[in-house]
């Protein structure tokens, strides 16, 4: 996987890379970064054991200030198991 060619340049790469795993999301971000990825995309899980309000931020907080490349959260709404607030995101 490498930037995509565009005739002024090349293309930001973003990625999907959501997991209920800090560890297999980081891993992730890392091998995909290695391959040319610029940008992680997180969201909610479908499956996810005690997710409160609390344990949601704490785990985007410790993917954002873990990752090797810029995370953007992708808030999946209503559509999601579980919703994250307005003051969380």
């Amino acid at each position: 996987m490498s930037p995509v060619k565009k005739p002024d340049g090349t293309m930001r790469l973003t990625v999907q890379v959501t997991d209920n795993s800090i560890r297999r999301v980081l891993e992730r971000i890392q091998k995909l970064s290695t391959k040319g990825a610029q940008v992680a995309i997180v969201s909610q899980s479908f499956l996810m054991m005690n997710a409160t309000q609390k344990r949601l931020i704490s785990f985007f907080r410790t993917i954002i200030q873990s990752s090797s490349i810029p995370v953007g959260i992708y808030d999946r709404g209503k559509t999601a198991n579980y919703a994250m607030n307005d003051a969380m995101l």
